[in-house]
Order: C-alpha cells, then structure tokens, then sequence
C-alpha cells in the first residue's frame, strides 16, 4: 500500500489526507463509525454535509454508523436508502446547545447495514466527558458516546474505521475497549491532537 501512516500503534492507525483518496486503497472493516461535518458552518470546513459519506462507508464496511447532527439526519437516513437501520439517541442532561425549539438534549446516532439487535437504542452520557480534557477541536464528542457506541456495535478484536478523525474519539475509544481503529483526517493539526491522544496506555473501563 503506497500510504504511510501520521501515526500508528498496537491499536489504532492514523492517516493524513482525503478519505476519498484513502479508503480505496484499505481493505474491509467490522464497523465504520464517523462523525462527518454537519454543514451548519460552525467552522470554515463545515460548510456542507458530505452525502459521499454513507456510500464511502458501506464501501469498506457491512455495517455503519453515522452521527450526522439534528441538522443532517433526513440526509443521512437518505443517502443509507433501503441500508438505513435505525436511530439512537444520546440523552445528554447537562447539554446547554440552544436548539431550534429549545436546549437541545440528546445527540443522535445513524445506523444502517448488518447491525442486530443492541438492546435499547437509548442512553445516557455526559456532554462533559471528554476524555483526557479539552483536545483542541471546537466539534468533539464526548468519549462515553463514542464508547457506548463502539462497544454495542462491535466485538472485541474487531475492526473499525473512522474517515472524519478529528480530535481521534473513535480511535481513543476503540482502544479502550481493545478493537482496532483506523482513522483518515484531512486536516494535520487534527492529527497531531488524535495521535497525542491515542499515545495514552489503555484507558480503565
């Protein structure tokens, strides 16, 4: 494979660049699991949501998972078609972000493909949790989310791939629970951040 990676240990693998460039040239996975860009403009990169991003998925992986905001979860359940599972919700108590009603309590999470049951599509977390203190990106997710989604979704020992890295959650979280994690980040001041942040020894459970 003519890429290197940004960074790399026992469990996770970084790369730097465009994952439309990038997945074609990796090989399958358990679980794609990602957070894409909500196309709200909070950032300068956030001005679009990529409806590449489900397909791209579903590419590498028979079963997907996709936190696309409120904003973008008629797009997403779209551009999944007939693949299109089901929604979860995140309740996030302490969550303060002003929504279009009112302050917005949970967080929702797309999944589609060859997922079986999980028990509840419903569950707790704190917005607070961040996992290792504030990582440097204006649009990180709380670790316990990406945890209790990795962890419902898949097996120890298993493969996941995040294409939208950021701040590293998912691969930070796939260690924790011991599956391996690669991950594609367009942007290398992420990188730095998520490669810091996977560099720690296995988190306790």
């Amino acid at each position: 494979m003519g890429i290197t990676p940004y960074y790399q240990d026992d469990y996770v693998t970084l790369y730097n660049g465009d994952c439309r460039e990038i997945v074609p040239q990796l090989g399958k996975f358990d679980l794609a699991l990602c957070d894409p860009p909500y196309g709200i403009s909070k950032e300068e990169w956030d001005n679009v949501y990529p409806l590449w991003c489900e397909s791209l998925c579903f590419s590498v992986a028979d079963k997907i998972c996709i936190t696309p905001g409120l904003w973008g979860i008629g797009q997403c359940i779209a551009q999944m078609g007939d693949k299109y599972k089901w929604v979860i919700a995140g309740y996030k108590p302490d969550g303060l972000t002003n929504g279009k009603i009112g302050i917005n309590k949970w967080q929702p999470a797309v999944v589609g493909g060859d997922i079986g049951r999980i028990g509840s599509d419903a569950f707790r977390f704190s917005q607070r949790d961040i996992g290792g203190g504030v990582c440097g990106h204006s649009c990180q997710k709380p670790l316990g989310f990406i945890k209790w989604l990795v962890e419902k979704l898949s097996d120890e020992g298993d493969s996941i791939i995040d294409i939208f890295a950021g701040s590293g959650t998912t691969g930070r979280a796939a260690k924790d629970l011991q599956r391996k994690c690669t991950m594609i980040e367009l942007e290398e001041r992420y990188c730095e951040i998520a490669a810091n942040r996977c560099r720690q020894e296995v988190l306790p459970l």
